[in-house]
């Protein structure tokens, strides 16, 4: 039993396709956000949604011309087995999403 919550980060990454794995993933870049946030532990702590502040990292793409962007969610020690996480597809019940806000 951990009492502590593990951290996740978010990591800009180059483009993957359908033929990448675990065993091939690209390396990633660089740390934009991390939490600890996380839900679905168990019966007592339900899947929802958890967020994180990526408005930097939408901002660098945006500077670059970027037309697309390519994420990686990794555990803060990618070495504990308590660090694991389960994040939905967009075939899961909580599609991910990348809500961005307009200002003039």
């Amino acid at each position: 039993f951990r009492s502590q919550p593990s951290g996740w980060e978010v990591w800009s990454s180059p483009a993957v396709g359908p033929a990448t794995r675990w065993a091939n993933q690209p390396a990633a870049e660089r740390s934009w956000a991390s939490s600890t946030a996380t839900l679905g532990h168990d019966a007592h702590c339900q899947p929802g949604w958890t967020s994180v502040n990526l408005t930097d990292l939408v901002k660098s793409w945006v500077a670059s011309g970027a037309t697309s962007g390519t994420v990686q969610l990794r555990a803060t020690n990618e070495s504990d087995p308590a660090s694991w996480k389960r994040f939905n597809s967009g075939a899961g019940e909580h599609v991910p999403a990348l809500g961005i806000t307009l200002s003039p």
